[in-house]
């Protein structure tokens, strides 16, 4: 993987998968059709990470061709295995949706493309929560284990308060950026066009201080990928004493990256089986204070 810039930053945030044997046991979540076989999904064993670790829910929704086959709701996500009712003859292509309501649909009318437009939040003054999403395509080979690869669906926005103790922060402010993502989405440039701009706001009851290795790299914000919109992050804290506001340029972002503010001078994909990879690397935000 390129590194973006400066920061190497990585905050691995899943287990890894270990292998299913020949005696695994695989739920079903819904009856088997007719005509229809039962294909078999991995899931990994799961740390506790509060930033889209544990699956809580899952939900898949089945295409051929761009022809919609059928939904999955609440999968049993109980265990590390579980088997889908698919048509065997047809090559399938399987969304599938972790940690978020599953979609109400039109089953007469519904479409990959018509999936693919479908958008999530659109709140501007909180931060977007984080929910996973994985693509996964599938023959005919009922034997084969298909493992799925999640990606988280917002970047991370992070604060290091830099080494200078006398630097204190108070609150950060997000503007720009936008209030909605697509859901299901691999190109980053590629936002709703109707996405709004934002305002976030953190508050620190007790500030956060330059060297302070506790307030190295502390989490801030979740934010959906602004493609071309622009986006700004202000803090507001002391220097000595003096009041200060630092203002910076926030880069195109991109799902899954970690990006950090770096106050002196901002996220990660999931590989193996419903594995939450390590956020990836974003790019720093360079902020230094004016006196």
């Amino acid at each position: 993987m390129m590194k973006k810039n400066l920061l190497i930053v990585l905050a691995f945030a899943g287990a890894l998968c270990t292998s299913c044997s020949q005696e695994d046991t695989f739920s079903t979540t819904v009856p088997q059709k007719a005509g229809n076989d039962l294909f078999k999904f991995n899931l990994p064993l799961r740390a506790d990470d509060k930033t889209g670790g544990i699956v809580s829910s899952l939900h898949a929704y089945a295409f051929s061709n761009g022809n919609y086959l059928r939904k999955f709701e609440n999968i049993d996500v109980s265990t590390d295995n579980f088997q889908l009712s698919l048509p065997a003859d047809k090559q399938k292509t399987l969304y599938f949706l972790a940690n978020h309501s599953a979609l109400t649909v039109d089953e007469n009318t519904f479409s990959e493309t018509e999936l693919l437009k479908v958008t999530g939040s659109t709140d501007t003054t909180t931060p977007p929560p984080v929910f996973l999403y994985a693509k996964a395509s599938v023959g005919s080979n009922t034997s084969e284990r298909v493992d799925i690869s999640l990606i988280r669906s917002v970047a991370r926005i992070d604060i290091n308060p830099g080494t200078d103790n006398k630097m204190s922060i108070d609150s950060i402010r997000f503007t720009g950026g936008a209030d909605r993502t697509f859901l299901f989405s691999d190109t980053p440039s590629t936002i709703p066009a109707d996405a709004a701009g934002v305002i976030y706001t953190k508050r620190y009851s007790t500030p956060l201080v330059g060297g302070v290795s506790d307030a190295e790299n502390s989490e801030v914000f979740y934010a959906y990928e602004n493609g071309a919109k622009e986006a700004e992050i202000s803090v507001f804290g002391k220097y000595n004493g003096i009041d200060v506001e630092v203002n910076a340029k926030v880069p195109s972002m991109v799902r899954n990256h970690i990006y950090t503010i770096k106050l002196q001078g901002v996220g990660q994909i999931i590989s193996g089986s419903i594995e939450i990879s390590p956020w990836e690397t974003g790019d720093d935000i360079i902020a230094t204070p004016v006196i």
